[in-house]
């Protein structure tokens, strides 16, 4: 929490907000989908900790497709 030059309070959660979407959506694929390079538990760990980059490696290198 800090202040700004003319000593308004500015919230922390409101600079920067995490995107829970392409998470959720790619954790539902990955428990219903095949994977393939990697087991599924570390397919989340990637999805998980990956940022914005997990989610999209998930979606283009991840799934089987059939």
């Amino acid at each position: 929490m800090e202040f700004n030059n003319n000593r308004t309070f500015k919230n922390p959660s409101s600079t920067y907000r995490h995107p829970i979407g392409p998470y959720g959506f790619c954790l539902l694929k990955l428990s219903k989908d095949n994977v393939k390079y990697f087991p599924k538990w570390l397919w989340a760990l990637i999805i998980i900790f990956g940022e914005l980059l997990g989610p999209i490696a998930y979606l283009l290198l991840g799934r089987e497709r059939s």
